[in-house]
C-alpha cells in the first residue's frame, strides 16, 4: 500500500498492482488471488467514484494479465489517495519457493528494474525532476516482473 505519486489514477492502479504482484513473482510463485485496499481522496461523489473506477480498472488490467483473481477488498475516503493489494500465490513445490533467509554472502542479487524511482518521484513532487527521468521511471514501473 502506498500513496499516489502521480495524477493519473489508472496508471497508479497499474503500478500498484504490478508492485504487489512482483512480491509474489520474486518468491517463485504464481499469483492466484488479490485483496485490494484503496483510500480515495475526498472530493465530490462523482470524482471519487471516477477515481476509484480508474484505480481498479488499472489494477484489474494487470491482475488479469497475471491470471490473478481480485477476490475483494475495502475502500475508505481520506485526505490522500492510496492503493495496495495483498496477493496470494502458489508454487509447484515448497522447494521452488525462494526465501529471503536462504541468501548467503556472495550470492548474486538480480535487479529487475532500475533503482531510484522513489527519488525521481520525490523530486517530481517538488517540481525538480526532469520529464525525461519521470517518463523513464514510469515506463519501467509499468513492466511486469513475471
Amino acid at each position: 500500500f502506498f500513496k499516489s505519486f502521480i495524477g493519473d489514477p489508472y496508471i497508479f492502479g497499474r503500478i500498484a498492482a504490478l508492485h504487489a504482484l512482483s512480491d509474489c513473482f520474486a518468491m517463485g510463485a504464481q499469483a492466484q488471488t488479490a485483496l485490494a485496499l484503496c483510500t480515495v481522496q475526498l472530493a465530490s461523489d462523482e470524482v471519487m467514484t471516477a477515481d476509484l473506477f480508474q484505480i481498479m480498472a488499472g489494477a484489474n488490467r494487470e491482475l488479469v494479465a497475471a491470471r490473478c483473481t481480485l477476490a475483494g477488498g475495502h475502500t475508505t475516503e481520506g485526505p490522500e489517495q492510496g492503493f495496495g493489494l495483498c496477493v496470494t500465490g502458489v508454487a509447484d513445490s515448497l522447494g521452488k519457493l525462494m526465501q529471503k533467509g536462504d541468501l548467503q554472502p556472495g550470492d548474486a542479487l538480480l535487479l529487475t528494474k532500475p533503482l531510484g524511482t522513489g527519488c525521481i518521484f520525490a523530486a517530481e513532487m517538488q517540481q525538480r525532476a526532469r520529464g525525461l527521468h519521470v517518463s523513464a521511471a514510469l515506463r519501467s514501473m509499468l513492466l511486469s516482473n513475471e
